[in-house]
């Protein structure tokens, strides 16, 4: 818990001594102070945090405190799924490699009962927890919180005036006001067990962000939509990213080590509408893609808070320049297409065909990869 917050506790202490045994004047005063206390609708000790965010998280991959039992302290910045909400410290230190936001897992039956809403300002009692949804994945670390034993409590003013949650900006400039820019190459050039490296290094950039409210600048799609509505993105429509192609889309270099970590992931959570699909080449209306860093499925990934408009960048399907002989008695034409876990769903087999049809040139022998 910081200085300041202890100071605000003691004095919201005795100013409600000072509101039930001094003078009229005294309680006049000291109830105005209450305005930025704690709530006091349950007993004030559940608002004193014994640790803070950024401690919990620490500068590697894995929290120093996996396993211990805390009471730590937030602001709500996200409620993106029905099994908890994330919460971030407004009182960050001067660290850039300790997020300060974290998750809270509720249970299911917990979220209802937390009864919480964004920007509310929290304590959370419960044990710090790396969890991985298997034995492959990085841990995302959380606070597995126990609802039957009153582990979320609703503490108003626990932070004072300062409690405003400003999203992380992902642009250009790194070393600007809350601003940010990824790495352009390396996805992890060290173990998992050395401090975070976020000048070079992908996913140390990303951890160092795990659990806050980040805001990616002029994203420019250089990925459609997927069938779980995710698209790829990077910021300031990839003025400063490397590998970006004439087809608005991002070429990895593996002969230099360039593996584009400086794309970003967003994704649809419960906070939003689902938003049309992105096709390479569009950006957003809005300006920037908010929402909370997170990880799954292999990624890191941006839950979106906010909702967001794609905006056309115009981009049309090639048709491949390929050599379509007249005599095909005497000629062979190879092609080769990637049908993507391809089952037999509605309209997509016709349009398929189509594709191989007149985007491919009907070639005599084709190779299909991902047939179920």
């Amino acid at each position: 818990m910081t200085g300041t917050n202890h100071v605000l506790l003691l004095s919201c202490l005795l100013s409600r001594l000072a509101s039930l045994f001094g003078s009229p004047a005294d309680v006049e005063h000291q109830w105005a102070l209450l305005g930025s206390c704690p709530s006091w609708h349950a007993d004030p000790l559940k608002c004193t945090p014994n640790i803070t965010i950024h401690e919990i998280q620490g500068i590697h991959q894995y929290s120093p405190y996996a396993g211990a039992a805390v009471a730590v302290a937030g602001v709500v910045t996200g409620i993106v799924d029905r099994s908890g909400f994330y919460m971030q410290d407004p009182q960050s230190d001067d660290d850039p490699r300790t997020s300060e936001g974290i998750y809270v897992y509720t249970h299911k039956a917990g979220l209802q009962a937390a009864n919480v809403s964004v920007g509310d300002m929290v304590t959370v009692r419960g044990t710090v927890s790396e969890f991985r949804y298997d034995s492959a994945a990085l841990p995302l670390t959380e606070i597995v919180t126990d609802m039957d034993q009153q582990g979320v409590t609703k503490c108003p003013g626990l932070f004072g005036p300062d409690s405003i949650i400003h999203p992380v900006s992902i642009g250009c400039h790194a070393g600007g006001p809350g601003e940010r820019t990824p790495p352009l190459a390396v996805i992890k050039n060290d173990g998992l067990n050395d401090s975070l490296d976020i000048a070079e290094d992908g996913l140390d950039f990303y951890e160092s962000l795990e659990g806050m409210l980040v805001a990616v600048k002029d994203p420019i799609a250089v990925g459609a939509t997927d069938r779980f509505a995710a698209a790829w993105v990077v910021n300031n429509r990839g003025a400063c990213s490397s590998g970006c192609n004439s087809r608005k889309g991002i070429t990895a270099a593996p002969e230099t080590n360039d593996f584009n970590p400086e794309r970003i992931q967003l994704v649809t959570s419960s906070a939003i509408r689902r938003p049309s699909p992105f096709t390479v080449g569009d950006t957003v209306l809005e300006g920037q893609a908010e929402g909370i860093m997170s990880y799954g499925w292999d990624n890191f990934r941006l839950l979106l808070t906010k909702n967001i408009t794609p905006e056309s960048g115009g981009m049309q399907p090639t048709r491949n320049s390929i050599f379509v002989p007249e005599d095909r008695a005497t000629h062979l034409t190879f092609g080769s297409y990637n049908i993507e876990n391809f089952h037999i769903s509605g309209e997509r087999p016709s349009r398929i065909a189509k594709q191989i049809v007149e985007n491919l040139g009907a070639p005599a022998v084709l190779a299909l990869q991902e047939v179920q």
